[in-house]
């Protein structure tokens, strides 16, 4: 049984690495929108990683508060409607956050 929980928690170790383990590559848009909120007195983290592995483009952690910055890849176009809307990792990963107690704009 105490092999079995070593295990389990070494195996879940490797995931959380793999899960952050990322290179992350912030684009010049959330560099900008980084400094602007900045200069309009909102100080947050840039690229903060949450205790779960999440990466948030922006983040006041004291109020749990985060802005993703998201460009054209995080969204899907529905032929029929001409809708843009989330795709699914975006959307999960705002589901997940918003279950921890964060708040997500997007």
């Amino acid at each position: 049984q105490l092999s079995a929980r070593f295990i389990a928690a070494v195996n879940e170790d490797k995931l959380k690495m793999a899960f952050i383990g990322d290179l992350v590559n912030p684009s010049s848009f959330q560099r900008d929108v980084s400094a602007t909120l900045l200069r309009l007195g909102w100080p947050h983290e840039f690229e903060y990683v949450t205790e779960e592995g999440f990466s948030l483009d922006l983040a006041h952690v004291g109020s749990r508060r985060a802005i993703e910055v998201d460009g054209p890849c995080h969204f899907l176009r529905n032929s029929t409607t001409e809708r843009w809307t989330e795709n699914g990792a975006s959307r999960l990963k705002s589901r997940l956050l918003v279950g921890l107690g964060w708040k997500v704009t997007r």
